[in-house]
C-alpha cells in the first residue's frame, strides 16, 4: 500500500490501525489536492479487504492547514478515531467517525457525513501546544486520547507549572453518545478522577 498522493512528504504510514478486514492509515503531512505540498492538513486512508485483496475504498481529510489530521488513528469494529493534534494552535482535537456498512455510502463519505463526535481536552486549562490527539486508542465503548504537551500547575498561590508533563483523557460511550470523560490521568504517578459530563462538539 502506498499513498495515492504525488511524491511529496505526506507522512503516509505515520499511524496505522486494523480491525478485521479494515485498515486505517494516517498521512498527517499531506496538503490540498492536487499539489499535495507539505501543509500538514492531513488525511486518513481506509482500506478494506475483499477476497484477500486490499482496496483503498475512501479517504477522509482535513481542509485546514497545520492540523495534522491522522497523526494518530484507532479502530474498533466500524468506529474510527482520528487524532488531530495540530488543530487550534496545537491545542488539538480527536474525531470519531462511523465507517458505513454499505459500499453504496462510500462515494458520498465526507468529513462531516459520518462524524459522530469531536472530542477535546476537558481540562480547564486548554493551552497551546497541548497536542490533544497525538495518540488515540479505542476498545469497546472506551476511547483514550493522549495529551503529551499538557502542563501541570500546583495548587499554591504562585500557580507554578511543570511543562509537558502530559496526560491522557478517557472517554466512554454513554446513552449512544460519545464524549463523557470518566478520568484524566496526569504524567508521572499522579492521577485525578473527574466527571466532566459531555465534552464533545458534535454527537449523534
Amino acid at each position: 500500500m502506498v499513498s495515492s498522493a504525488q511524491p511529496h512528504v505526506t507522512r503516509f504510514g505515520c499511524s496505522v490501525a486494523m480491525y478485521n478486514n479494515i485498515i486505517a492509515v494516517g498521512a498527517y503531512g499531506i496538503g490540498p489536492a492536487p499539489e499535495y505540498e507539505v501543509f500538514n492538513n492531513g488525511r486518513v486512508y481506509i482500506y478494506i479487504a475483499t477476497e484477500g485483496v486490499w482496496s483503498n475504498i475512501f479517504d477522509i481529510e482535513s481542509i485546514n492547514m497545520g492540523e495534522e489530521f491522522g497523526r494518530s488513528v484507532a479502530l474498533y469494529e466500524r468506529t474510527l478515531v482520528v487524532g488531530c493534534p495540530g488543530m487550534d494552535l496545537r491545542r488539538g482535537r480527536a474525531f470519531v467517525f462511523e465507517i458505513p456498512q454499505s459500499t453504496d455510502d462510500y462515494q458520498e463519505l465526507t468529513f462531516t457525513s459520518h462524524l459522530k463526535a469531536t472530542l477535546y481536552n476537558p481540562s480547564g486549562r486548554r493551552e497551546q501546544d497541548d497536542e490533544f490527539g497525538f495518540s488515540v486508542a479505542i476498545y469497546g465503548d472506551t476511547i483514550v486520547v493522549g495529551v503529551p504537551g499538557q502542563n501541570v500547575y500546583d495548587n499554591t498561590l504562585t500557580q507554578s507549572k511543570i511543562n509537558n508533563t502530559g496526560s491522557i483523557c478517557v472517554f466512554v460511550l454513554h446513552n449512544s453518545r460519545w464524549g463523557r470523560t470518566i478520568s484524566r490521568l496526569l504524567g508521572q504517578r499522579t492521577s485525578r478522577i473527574h466527571d466532566y459530563k459531555f465534552v464533545s462538539d458534535t454527537s449523534n
